[in-house]
């Protein structure tokens, strides 16, 4: 069984709140759901079931630990305009991969600084919308360089909607 150090469950806060609406105006990972003031945005494709991949996650961990981020917040963000009450949110404070894993969630989520520097929105169809500073998606470009693979491999699955697959990546980098 993998104990998970560095999560904790916590209740919604002003401070969350804050950090949320520096980077998100929607909830919706299926479009550009960013404020307008987030410099870059990527496209993560496949996820493993509301989860980074095994490549995505330790390249995101690195990124974190390279720009001096030493911790994160998850939210269920599918349950709407009062998602903060009515899901579960957690900070998590750069666990292991297993750990992350770990994390008792199968909704839409978003991944998020407290400082206000990237966001990612989690979606049930095996992708994830990333945005942040230009520093942090170039920093994470660099520890994950199978981002291009990923736009590619989108439009090659045959059971992700061809529309939506255009959509994304036309607000994408």
């Amino acid at each position: 069984m993998v104990e998970m150090h560095g999560i904790e469950k916590i209740e919604a806060s002003d401070e969350i709140r804050q950090a949320w609406k520096e980077i998100f105006a929607g909830i919706d990972p299926c479009e550009d759901s960013f404020q307008l003031t987030v410099e870059k945005k990527m496209l993560l494709y496949p996820l493993v079931a509301f989860y980074l991949n095994d490549d995505q996650y330790p390249a995101f961990i690195s990124t974190l630990k390279e720009l001096g981020e030493s911790a994160f917040i998850i939210s269920e963000v599918e349950w709407g305009d009062d998602f903060f009450e009515r899901g579960a949110n957690w900070l998590c404070k750069l666990p292991t991969d297993a750990e992350y894993c770990k994390i008792p969630h199968n909704l839409h989520t978003a991944i998020y600084s407290l400082k206000g520097t990237f966001g990612m929105l989690i979606s049930d169809a095996d992708h994830a919308i990333v945005g942040g500073t230009a520093d942090f998606i170039d920093t994470f470009k660099k520890h994950y360089p199978k981002w291009e693979e990923d736009r590619k491999e989108i439009l090659r699955d045959e059971d992700f909607p061809d529309k939506l697959a255009h959509e994304l990546l036309a607000f994408t980098e």
